[in-house]
């Protein structure tokens, strides 16, 4: 079973597979794991890319870099380019501006 698989059984219409199911549950329990690595102490950018690259499965090219919290349920169908650097979420926009009014 492979993470595209599962990703796959996501579409509208796929059909029941109790096999590809656990294997999604194992797959969401990590993403559990991984995100709390990566939201409950500070990490190098280094240390970073290496966690996402647990996420994903995916190498994470060096111009990556971001500010967590990061949050997921899956984590294998998601691809990072190069020069990404994640946008704030409206709210963090909201908060940074409150206190520095």
């Amino acid at each position: 079973m492979t993470a595209k698989e599962v990703t796959d059984g996501f579409r509208e219409g796929a059909v029941e597979n109790a096999g590809r199911d656990a294997y999604a549950d194992r797959l969401f329990q990590e993403a559990v794991h991984i995100g709390m690595e990566l939201n409950m102490r500070y990490h190098t950018p280094e240390e970073i890319r290496e966690i996402m690259e647990r996420l994903t499965g995916k190498k994470i090219d060096d111009s990556f870099w971001m500010f967590p919290p990061f949050y997921t349920d899956f984590g294998k169908n998601i691809t990072i380019g190069n020069g990404v650097i994640p946008e704030e979420t409206p709210q963090e926009r909201k908060m940074q501006y409150e206190t520095s009014v």
